[in-house]
């Protein structure tokens, strides 16, 4: 036997063994950044979720009932009801994102079982 040979061949097996743990550590990367993004989303849902939004109608209900007794201006009931729509806009954008998050998170983890063709 060559010893060069097989020495070589023992070095193309350890790269290869790096390889495929770097590889690994790359997945298990992406993974948890996914899985972290995505769990961020879900407590930013959840938020709105248990009373952020709920509180703005609140307030514009609130601007609402003191313009009918002539206790506050047309501008605040306005300002509140942007307020609520900038809010809510928001709670979609966080939804859609929450919703890509997952996405990537089970293409990143291999789950992804939908194909497109």
């Amino acid at each position: 036997l060559n010893r060069g040979a097989v020495r070589a061949a023992e070095y193309r097996m350890q790269q290869a063994e790096i390889n495929y743990r770097q590889a690994e550590l790359e997945v298990q990367t992406s993974v948890m950044q996914s899985l972290r993004r995505y769990l961020s989303l879900q407590e930013q849902v959840k938020q709105y979720d248990e009373g952020l939004l709920e509180n703005a109608k609140l307030v514009i209900e609130g601007k609402i009932y003191s313009y009918d007794r002539g206790e506050t201006s047309l501008l605040e009931v306005l300002d509140a009801q942007r307020t609520y729509d900038e809010l809510h806009a928001s709670y979609i954008e966080t939804l859609f994102s929450c919703a890509v998050a997952l996405i990537e998170l089970e293409r990143n983890a291999g789950i992804w079982d939908i194909h497109v063709e």
